[in-house]
C-alpha cells in the first residue's frame, strides 16, 4: 500500500524538528517528538529516525548497548554515514574505549572532516587518551567549522588546560561566558585555568554556598597542578568551610596537597 503523502510530509517535519531539539539539547522535546513516530518505521526506509533514538540514548546516558544495535542496522551505504560514525565514536567513548573510538573516525577524516561534529568527537577521544596535543589540533579544526558552538569552544579550553596553555583557556572561557554566563561548567574551566595563573576566584553576587565551594575547589586544582601548592592548600581549605555538606573527595583533595606542602 502507498504511503499516505500527508503522513510522508508529518513524518519528514517530526524527524526535522526532532533533530533540531537533539542538536539544541532539548532532550525532553526530542524524545516526546520521536515518540509520535510510527514503532513499526523501518530503518531502511528511514535511517534518520534510528540515528536519531541513538543519539538521544547517548545524551541520556547509560544506554549504550541499545545506541550500538540501532546504529549497526543504518545501513553502510546511507548519506548519514559519517553522522552514524561519529556516533558510534561517541558510543564508545562512553564505554570507556578512547582507542576504539579513534580507529573509527581516524579513517575517515577526508569524507567527515568538514564536519564539526566529526573533529569534536575525535578531539574528545584524543583528550581521554591522554593526547592534548593531537586533542588541541582536532578542537581548534572544529571550532574553525562551528565558531559559535559553545560546547566545542569550551572542550577546547579543557585541552587548552591539559596542554598547560593556562592563559590561552582562561581567555577563550571567558568570551564563552560573555554569550553563556550560566553555563556552571564553564565557569568552573575558567576557575581552574586562573587558579594554574594563580589568580583567586572573586564571588559573585550569585553565587550560594555549594556553587562557591565548587569554584574555590575548581581553582585549588588548577593551584595544584601547577604546582602551586600553599595557594591550592588555602583553596581547598577555603572549598571546605563553605561546602554546606561533608565531601570525602574534597577532604582528600585538601589533605593531599596540605601534606605535600608541609
Amino acid at each position: 500500500m502507498a504511503a499516505d503523502p500527508a503522513s510522508t510530509i508529518a513524518q519528514s517535519e517530526l524527524l526535522q524538528a526532532a533533530d533540531r531539539a537533539l542538536q539544541g539539547r532539548r532532550l525532553i522535546e526530542a524524545e516526546a517528538l520521536l515518540g509520535r513516530l510510527p514503532s513499526d518505521i523501518a530503518i531502511e526506509d528511514e535511517p534518520i529516525a534510528a540515528l536519531l533514538r541513538a543519539e538521544l540514548l547517548l545524551l541520556q546516558g547509560d544506554y549504550s548497548a541499545e545506541a550500538l544495535r540501532l546504529l549497526a542496522a543504518i545501513p553502510a551505504e546511507s548519506p548519514l554515514a559519517c553522522r552514524v560514525a561519529t556516533a558510534r565514536a561517541s558510543t564508545y567513548l562512553q564505554l570507556e574505549a578512547p582507542d576504539r573510538a579513534s580507529r573509527i573516525l581516524d579513517p575517515l577524516e577526508r569524507e567527515c572532516g568538514a564536519q564539526s561534529v566529526y573533529w569534536r568527537v575525535r578531539g574528545q577521544a584524543e583528550l581521554t587518551s591522554g593526547r592534548a596535543d593531537r586533542a588541541r589540533q582536532s578542537l581548534q579544526s572544529a571550532v574553525a567549522i562551528a565558531p559559535a558552538d559553545v560546547e566545542i569552544r569550551n572542550d577546547l579550553a579543557v585541552a587548552l588546560i591539559e596542554s598547560d596553555d593556562a592563559a590561552g583557556a582562561a581567555e577563550l572561557l571567558a568570551n564563552i561566558l560573555k554569550v553563556a554566563p550560566g553555563r556552571v561548567d564553564v565557569a568552573l574551566n575558567l576557575d581552574h585555568a586562573k587558579g594554574m595563573m594563580g589568580v583567586m576566584p572573586v564571588r559573585g553576587r550569585a553565587d550560594d554556598d555549594a556553587l562557591w565551594s565548587r569554584r574555590l575547589e575548581a581553582a585549588g586544582g588548577g593551584a595544584q597542578r601547577s604546582g602551586r601548592a600553599a595557594l591550592a592548600e588555602a583553596l581547598y581549605a577555603q572549598a571546605l568551610v563553605a561546602r554546606p555538606r561533608y565531601d570525602t573527595d574534597l577532604w582528600r583533595q585538601y589533605a593531599k596537597v596540605s601534606q605535600r606542602h608541609d
